[in-house]
């Protein structure tokens, strides 16, 4: 007796369609295709978007942290302080103590975004106050 050639040997599957008809593979293939898209885009979001928390330069934010520190005393010292006053239309600082320059820069620097920070130059008027539109 000899053996039955293999295209003679009944499928046990019968007549289902091919794998890429069904529709589990596709689902299961979808599922993971929509991981690596999402793990892709929260990858950009957390590039795109990160925080200025941490500092490369400790040392030298820290000095220029204790030089801030000593014009602060140095301020306090002369007797020199200031009002900051925010309007719609402008910003206004009133200043007491020897303070006579013509012009005065403000800084104003976001906590988190160093790209959101950014300076007014404020002009001296005549009754003292220092304001800019």
């Amino acid at each position: 007796m000899t053996a039955p050639s293999i295209d003679r040997i009944p499928s046990a599957r019968g007549t289902e369609a091919p794998w890429y008809a069904q529709f589990w593979p596709w689902f299961l293939i979808t599922l993971l295709a929509s991981v690596v898209i999402a793990s892709f885009m929260l990858l950009y979001i957390a590039n795109r978007h990160s925080d200025d928390l941490v500092v490369d330069e400790y040392y030298k934010t820290g000095l220029a942290i204790n030089r801030e520190l000593e014009d602060i005393q140095r301020a306090e010292a002369l007797g020199i302080s200031a009002r900051l006053i925010f309007s719609r239309e402008r910003v206004e600082i009133e200043t007491k103590g020897p303070v006579s320059d013509p012009e005065l820069k403000l800084q104003l620097s976001h906590p988190l975004e160093a790209d959101q920070d950014f300076s007014i130059t404020l002009q001296r008027r005549p009754d003292g106050v220092y304001s800019a539109a």
